[in-house]
């Protein structure tokens, strides 16, 4: 791509001054681009992904986590961390499961409050979870009951409903899936063994969107631990559910 290309690009796109435009290739210049002579004139040599987790930090972490499409027309000056901080949850319309603050604060390194303030600014949606058991009642028929929960404090202690981690949507759009697909495996981000898992910071997987889906995360288990038992969530069908359109996960335990 032409030097010059790429400076009235990114002024035309993100409303950069001329000075800004230099100053954020400057700053890309050796880590995501290099400059290089063209019989045309100066030009700028973008590396590839696959460079360009490496760089970020992506590799120990899933791939596709960390690659949205923004337009440019809902990019906004000083809103860059707000949505980079955004891109790390799916788009919406696109399948997402359960995530604890926690597990948002090991990935990012922000605390509770930055991550609502972020959220906040980059309108990110969030979606509550109820956790749920199923039982047997006397005649045999499988019944849906909440799952309680106890809370301990200094002076009492009682139960609760038990609510799964929010679900969040970013506002970004779905990436290129075979790029990223073959970046992945590339890098080799997945694991789902506790210890080993742990080590890298990528948390156990815990939520899943149906039978197959837990039952193929259990033979890996135990193919990997030798042991059991397994806790899992599986996302229950609506026409099971205790309330009609609301996310509901019921908690599996596989054991000898």
């Amino acid at each position: 791509m032409s030097h010059e290309v790429a400076i009235q690009g990114l002024i035309e796109t993100f409303g950069y001054s001329r000075r800004t435009a230099y100053s954020h290739l400057a700053l890309a210049e050796g880590r995501l681009w290099r400059r290089s002579i063209h019989r045309t004139g100066p030009v700028i040599e973008i590396y590839g992904l696959k460079r360009a987790c490496e760089y970020l930090g992506t590799c120990l972490n899933q791939a596709d986590r960390h690659f949205r499409e923004l337009p440019a027309s809902q990019f906004q000056l000083g809103q860059e961390r707000a949505q980079l901080y955004a891109s790390t949850f799916k788009p919406q319309g696109v399948r997402a499961n359960p995530i604890s603050r926690q597990s948002i604060e090991g990935y990012t390194g922000l605390d509770k409050c930055q991550q609502l303030r972020l959220e906040k600014k980059a309108r990110v949606r969030k979606t509550n979870g109820a956790g749920v058991c199923q039982v047997k009642d006397k005649n045999g028929r499988t019944r849906v009951i909440p799952e309680r929960q106890l809370i301990v404090t200094k002076r009492k202690q009682y139960q609760v409903n038990k609510r799964t981690p929010n679900i969040y949507h970013s506002q970004a759009k779905p990436s290129n899936k075979g790029m990223l697909k073959r970046v992945g495996s590339q890098l080799k981000a997945r694991s789902l063994i506790p210890d080993e898992a742990a080590s890298i910071g990528v948390p156990t997987k815990r939520y899943f969107g149906g039978h197959k889906a837990l039952l193929q995360s259990v033979r890996e288990h135990f193919r990997k631990e030798r042991y059991l038992p397994f806790e899992g969530y599986r996302l229950l069908r609506n026409s099971d559910r205790l309330i009609r359109g609301r996310i509901e996960w019921c908690r599996e335990v596989v054991c000898i």
